[in-house]
């Protein structure tokens, strides 16, 4: 039985980009360093290579795809918040409230 790929190291863009090249066709089986250079990858291929070596050739696209939904599923929403004092008014305007002058008005 093979060794379980730990891909916790590598960056999402890395997987993204071997599933890709994987899809349609740029890689085959085996992957190393070397073929990850020739097919022309942007990223760290000694350690994509490394953590990928031990899979067998039938797994990878699997793994990786499931490797990149567990990291979609648990992505960090942006929150936005406001420490600042309150200001006396607002600068911002609903957009569904027409201005009575201006180019925007209503006649």
């Amino acid at each position: 039985m093979p060794k379980c790929a730990d891909l916790s190291h590598l960056s999402t863009h890395d997987l993204e980009a071997v599933a890709k090249a994987l899809d349609r066709g740029l890689l085959a089986a085996h992957l190393t360093a070397g073929r990850l250079a020739a097919a022309g990858l942007a990223i760290d291929h000694k350690a994509v290579a490394a953590a990928l070596a031990d899979l067998p050739p039938e797994a990878l696209a699997p793994v990786l795809q499931a490797a990149l939904a567990e990291r979609r599923a648990h992505r960090p929403r942006a929150e936005l918040v406001w420490t600042g004092p309150e200001p006396a008014f607002s600068p911002t305007r609903s957009f569904g409230v027409r201005p009575s002058h201006g180019p925007y008005s209503t006649p």
